[in-house]
């Protein structure tokens, strides 16, 4: 289960790289996804981040498309309650609808996301007072158990920029359980990127052009749960924290 809003991230300090490396996204056959389990995990564990894979790309007017790549195990019945279905906010003044897929490996075999089982539940908003747009769409993972390897991707596209040009954003990995692989990669056509990080000593971001594109990639190696008191700013709390 995931902590936390969707824009923000938490990173413990494991830099170091885990073999074998994030996959592309359902290019993986069932034995390779199999040889992600690695390291000790406790036998209580619910489930476990195999590998979080997120992109950021930014064009030239500052619109931006994000894409959330996650591979997942279950574990225990705790783990299949917990871990049953995909969902993923938007605000249609700025972003189109998101796109969903996802495969469940259990049993030998791939099972995926029927499309029509994706629905748009009724928002709630807490406040009588507070007018948002923000939808949530919805889908219950197929054939999930004790055992299954969940594959996901959720695809963003803004049709308008958020805040201008300039927008930004910070990520954190905030997972209740632990994460083996986790990358972000930032994108940008024709602006720099700028980036801070905080309580992440000896990261050193990997900087690529290509043409008119920049490009920044933060890498890390495994992310164990972190505590942390709800409502107060990352920064303040001590966590891992990557701005751009």
């Amino acid at each position: 289960m995931r902590l936390g809003l969707i824009l923000s991230v938490c990173l413990l300090p494991a830099l170091a790289s885990a073999a074998p490396s994030i996959p592309e996204p359902f290019q993986a056959s069932a034995k390779q996804l199999r040889a992600l389990r690695t390291g000790k995990i406790k036998a209580d564990t619910p489930a476990v981040v195999l590998a979080d894979d997120v992109r950021f790309d930014f064009d030239d007017k500052g619109r931006r498309r994000a894409r959330y790549h996650r591979i997942i195990e279950i574990r225990t019945a705790e783990g299949v309650r917990s871990w049953s279905s995909v969902r993923a906010t938007w605000e249609p003044w700025h972003s189109r609808k998101p796109k969903m897929r996802a495969r469940v490996l259990s049993g030998g075999r791939f099972k995926s996301l029927d499309p029509s089982t994706i629905n748009e539940p009724p928002s709630k908003d807490s406040s009588t007072h507070t007018y948002s747009d923000r939808r949530t769409l919805q889908a219950p993972f197929p054939a999930v158990k004790i055992g299954s390897i969940i594959e996901y991707e959720i695809d963003i596209r803004d049709h308008r920029p958020r805040f201008g040009p300039a927008s930004n954003l910070s990520y954190s990995f905030a997972w209740t359980v632990p994460s083996l692989r986790n990358r972000v990669v930032v994108t940008s056509k024709g602006r720099r990127i700028r980036h801070r990080l905080h309580n992440l000593r000896g990261l050193r971001p990997r900087k690529a052009r290509r043409k008119k594109t920049r490009l920044v990639t933060f890498e890390y190696g495994r992310v164990d749960p972190r505590d942390y008191e709800g409502g107060k700013p990352y920064r303040t709390t001590g966590v891992p924290l990557i701005e751009v």
